[in-house]
């Protein structure tokens, strides 16, 4: 079915690595559950264990779907007993608070819908501190009470920092790390920006990087051995931001001009940054220097993936391609040789959780992979919806239950051993 077949290093490959400071590690949400995009560190790796290690033919156990959602492609994010998830509604960004049985608790606003190319809703919310936060698809930055969706307050990022739109709209997670809302309006007047979580007021600001656009990345935090620094990019740059300052530590200009950067992926001193154009892509890796203001690239592949942001961990770099190569790759996250490649399906996004990758294809097939010195390989797999070509939004796995989002409707599925 799937042919695997181990390549030479320098092969392949789509995003950027930048080696990060000596023991450097990922700033983990203190709330509990998957509290924001990509779960409690941002990199799509879970923790939990005792996880079903194959799966019947025709899938998982499904414990319940929730419909009526409104359109988009947003992935949810579950905390303290609710699940909060995103749609669009006619010229409405609809924003819905779930229980566990995946029924409504509320529903509330924040601005307008995306209706230009592909609409519907494309950020995640994040949970922090009693506060939620989204950010919709034209920048309006909005926190809510998650008890009732009441709004506390909002910003217009794009209108505050003179940014513009990009083509297929404004798609950054919030992050919130200790009272501060970090976000990349990358505008004329800001690149980035922190304000106060509780106020919505500013705090710091980055002064602008010329050429700077936004792109469609959400940042991660890293702890160095010199404080806490930022990474994300734009359609020009990847970079990193001092936490506490905003100032500008580095910066590395993209080698081909680019639309997409998706939000980057770390792995021991590695973060993995893929970029996507027309017929264009890269994954490259960047070095930091030991003063961590300075970077150089150390290892290039050419494939891509404008959807699903690489996943690393086990030291393998598990990633997807519609660019050069089309299907799915395991790359050694240290040296980036390519271990192994899955020919003849779709791309898509993955997850990690008890030693194996979850792995959605964009056509709708659900696939659970192991990535070993053996190379990578399909354990078991399932048809999510069949057919389909825009299956966009990123599984979560939370206490015990796989969560897959397709359109309006948000699927719950057993999968505790």
């Amino acid at each position: 079915m799937l042919s695997i077949r181990r390549l030479a290093a320098g092969a392949l490959a789509t995003g950027t690595i930048a080696a990060l400071a000596h023991g450097a590690e990922l700033v983990a949400s203190k709330e509990p559950g998957w509290p924001q995009w990509r779960g409690p560190r941002r990199d799509g790796v879970s923790d939990e264990k005792g996880l079903l290690g194959t799966w019947p033919a025709d899938g998982p156990k499904l414990l319940w779907k929730a419909n009526g959602l409104g359109g988009g492609y947003c992935s949810p994010i579950i905390s303290r007993g609710t699940i909060y998830i995103t749609g669009d509604e006619d010229k409405d960004l609809s924003i819905f608070a779930l229980d566990l049985q995946g029924r409504r608790k509320w529903k509330a606003q924040n601005g307008e819908s995306w209706t230009k190319s592909w609409p519907g809703s494309r950020a995640s919310c994040c949970y922090s501190d009693g506060l939620l936060y989204h950010m919709n698809a034209h920048g309006r930055l909005a926190c809510l009470n998650p008890d009732d969706g009441s709004e506390v307050w909002s910003v217009s990022i794009l209108e505050t920092y003179a940014s513009q739109n990009i083509t297929w709209g404004i798609s950054e997670s919030p992050l919130v790390v200790d009272g501060k809302v970090f976000i990349t309006p990358a505008g004329s007047k800001a690149l980035m920006v922190a304000l106060d979580a509780k106020t919505g007021k500013e705090i710091w600001r980055t002064p602008a990087l010329d050429g700077e656009k936004p792109a469609y990345s959400s940042s991660i935090m890293v702890e160095t051995g010199k404080g806490r620094q930022l990474i994300t990019g734009g359609s020009a740059h990847a970079f990193g931001v001092n936490a506490a300052t905003g100032r500008v530590l580095w910066s590395y200009r993209h080698e081909i001009d680019t639309q997409i950067m998706l939000t980057p992926s770390y792995y021991r001193g590695n973060v993995v940054v893929s970029l996507c154009v027309r017929d264009c892509a890269r994954y490259y890796a960047l070095a930091l220097d030991k003063d961590e203001n300075a970077v150089k690239k150390a290892w290039l592949h050419e494939m891509g993936n404008p959807y699903g942001s690489v996943v690393c961990a086990d030291g393998n770099v598990v990633c997807s391609s519609s660019h050069k190569l089309k299907g799915w790759a395991c790359i050694d996250a240290e040296t980036g040789e390519i271990k192994a490649k899955l020919e003849g399906i779709s791309h898509g996004s993955a997850i990690y959780a008890d030693g194996r990758f979850c792995a959605l294809c964009a056509t709708g097939k659900m696939m659970l992979l192991e990535a070993d010195d053996a190379g990578l390989r399909t354990v078991s797999e399932f048809d999510f919806v069949k057919g389909k070509k825009d299956v966009w939004a990123h599984p979560v796995i939370c206490d015990g239950r796989l969560y897959l989002r397709y359109a309006d409707t948000l699927y719950c599925y057993d999968v505790k051993e």
